[in-house]
Formats: C-alpha cells, sequence, structure tokens
C-alpha cells in the first residue's frame, strides 16, 4: 500500500501516517525548503518509508514557475505573484 500526500507542507500528514499505518507514504511539497523538513523529519523519526519529492502535481509534465516571497513561507504558482522566481518539477498526475 502507499499513500501519497499532495501538498504535504512540512509532512505532518505523511509522518503521522507512516508512523501510525506502517505503510509507504510519498509527500509532494513544491517549495524545496519544506521538501528537505519533510525529508529531515522522516530521517529523524527512522520512518524509511517517508519520501519526499520537491514537485507539484498537475494534469501535465514539465516544469512550471514558483514564486516564492522572501518574507512568507507561502508560495504561488500565479505569475503576478511577488518574490523570487524559480522552475519547478510537476508530475501528471494522470499518467
Amino acid at each position: 500500500d502507499c499513500v501519497l500526500d499532495v501538498g504535504a507542507n512540512v509532512g505532518y500528514i505523511a509522518l503521522e501516517v507512516a508512523a501510525a499505518a506502517r505503510v509507504d507514504v510519498r509527500a509532494f511539497e513544491p517549495q524545496p525548503q519544506l521538501a528537505r523538513a519533510i525529508a529531515v523529519s522522516a530521517r529523524l523519526a527512522q520512518l524509511e518509508q517517508v519520501r519526499g519529492y520537491a514537485a507539484a502535481i498537475g494534469d501535465s509534465e514539465g516544469t512550471i514557475p514558483l514564486c516564492l516571497p522572501g518574507h512568507s513561507v507561502h508560495a504561488s504558482i500565479r505569475t503576478a505573484a511577488p518574490g523570487e522566481r524559480t522552475k519547478l518539477r510537476c508530475w501528471n498526475a494522470a499518467g
């Protein structure tokens, strides 16, 4: 069995599910710093079945822009959003 946590933030749900149900968990979080936090937390909790991905889930594969404001942890794929822009990997949820 495998659980997908899409928009995982810091991975709270992913880690809780992995610890309670002992299933594989794939946590998708577009913000790189939050995706790194998932990996660190899983390692500290000795939950090897948790895999974190710094990626978005969408209707097509490729890359999308991600706007990362310097004053907040809230990111946006809206092109008008303020902040540093980076390219983000996007996986096709349907395929």
